[in-house]
């Protein structure tokens, strides 16, 4: 498969391929809004992580508790730890896909672009019909 061919089979010229790679490049070297969105997975994980953490040490804690006030307490301190971890995974998928989005449809306007072009060259230009009239 070479350089120019993309995952859906079609092909661009040289041109837009060159200008789709620079907008893909622009989109990793990022502005402010990429950082916060890198910052945004990072924070969106390590929340993953440690609601995870506190809802298993509530639960190890509730579990050798001795009377039910602490159980209780453990148990509510469970569930804010799920939540966390909760929130914190849909932060980090929010964060990770939307990179992934943002590529997928730059690459998807290129190709649009490219198909436009040779409908418009199609038409422009039509070639002469292959249909024999001999008969």
């Amino acid at each position: 498969m070479s350089d120019q061919h993309t995952t859906s089979g079609s092909t661009m010229s040289g041109d837009r391929l060159a200008s789709f790679r620079s907008e893909v490049e622009a989109i990793k070297l990022g502005g402010s809004v990429a950082k916060m969105e890198r910052i945004g997975a990072i924070v969106g994980l390590v929340a993953a992580l440690v609601g995870a953490i506190v809802a298993i040490v509530a639960y190890s804690g509730a579990q050798n508790a001795g009377d039910f006030a602490t159980i209780y307490r453990d148990q509510v301190l469970g569930g804010v730890g799920i939540l966390v971890a909760i929130v914190g995974a849909l932060v980090w998928l929010r964060n990770s896909i939307t990179r992934h989005l943002r590529w997928w449809m730059i690459r998807n306007i290129y190709e649009q672009r490219e198909q436009t072009d040779r409908l418009i060259e199609a038409l422009r230009d039509p070639r002469p019909s292959t249909n024999s009239e001999n008969v």
